[in-house]
C-alpha cells in the first residue's frame, strides 16, 4: 500500500488549516497546498480524495484535530491515517508509562536521534512567538523549504522507525486508536494495549523510579490536558 507524509499547518489562535505539505517518495518533491488562500483545493483540486482514500497510508504527527476541522468544515472523511503522535503514546503506555504527548522536533529528536533541518527548526521558533505565521503572504521561501524538510523527514527518516517500533501485539489498538483520531478525537487508556507478556493498564501513581526504557521515552512530553483525554 502506498504511504505519503502529510504536515498540516494551522493559525495558532484560531486554529485554522493554512497550508497542507503533502511528500510521497516518488514525487521530485513535496507539494505545499495554500488552503488558507484557496479552500476550493479540497473539492475541485481533489484533496479530498487523498484525505478519504482508504488505500493510501496518510502519516501525519497528531492528527486529531485537523481530521476533526476537516471532517466539520469539508465534511472530509479521513481514513487510513498513521499517527506518530498515537504511535509514541502507545509506546509509553506498553512501557508501563502514563499516556503524555510530543511535539514532532522533539519526536524526531527521540526517534532519529538528530535535531530536524536548519529551516524546520528555526521554523519551529517561529511558530512559538507568532500564531499567524502561516496565514501571512506570501509565504517566503524559507518557510516553504521548512515545510519541505519537515515532511520528508516524517515520511523518510520518522515513519520507518516508529512503524519498527510497534509491538505487533499492540497494531489491533494502534489502528483502533488511529481510526478514532481520524475522526478528530482521541482515545487512551482502553486497556488494549498489550506487550509480548500481558496485557498493560495505566500506572496513576507517581513514578519513583524508572527503567532506561522509560528514560529514553520521556524526555520532551508533556501531560495531556483534559481537553485532550477521552471523553
Amino acid at each position: 500500500m502506498p504511504v505519503v507524509g502529510i504536515v498540516f499547518k494551522a493559525n495558532h489562535i484560531t486554529g485554522a488549516i493554512s497550508v497542507i505539505a503533502l511528500y510521497s517518495p516518488t514525487l521530485p518533491r513535496p507539494v505545499v497546498f495554500d488552503v488558507y488562500r484557496n479552500p476550493k483545493l479540497y473539492m475541485e483540486g481533489q484533496l479530498h480524495r487523498i484525505f478519504q482514500a482508504e488505500q493510501l497510508v496518510k502519516v501525519v504527527h497528531d492528527c486529531k484535530d485537523f481530521c476533526g476541522r476537516l471532517a466539520k468544515e469539508q465534511y472530509i472523511k479521513c481514513n487510513s491515517m498513521f499517527d506518530t503522535q498515537v504511535a509514541y503514546t502507545l509506546k509509553m503506555e506498553e512501557n508501563g508509562l502514563p499516556p503524555r504527548l510530543i511535539a514532532y522536533d522533539n519526536l524526531h529528536s527521540n526517534v532519529v536521534g538528530s535535531s530536524l533541518g536548519q529551516l524546520a527548526t528555526y521554523a519551529k521558533v517561529q511558530e512559538k512567538s507568532d500564531g499567524n505565521l502561516w496565514t501571512k503572504r506570501p509565504l517566503s521561501a524559507e518557510m516553504l523549504f521548512a515545510l519541505g524538510e519537515e515532511v520528508v523527514s516524517l515520511r523518510l527518516e520518522v515513519y520507518p522507525r516508529v512503524l519498527s517500533s510497534l509491538d505487533e501485539h499492540g497494531l489491533e489498538e494502534f489502528e483502533l486508536r488511529c481510526g478514532v483520531a481520524g475522526r478528530g478525537q482521541r482515545l487512551t487508556g482502553t486497556l488494549g494495549v498489550t506487550s509480548a507478556k500481558k496485557r498493560v493498564g495505566i500506572s496513576q501513581s507517581p513514578l519513583c523510579s524508572i527503567s532506561p526504557r522509560q528514560a529514553d521515552l520521556l524526555p520532551h512530553t508533556k501531560p495531556m490536558s483534559s481537553e485532550n483525554k477521552p471523553e
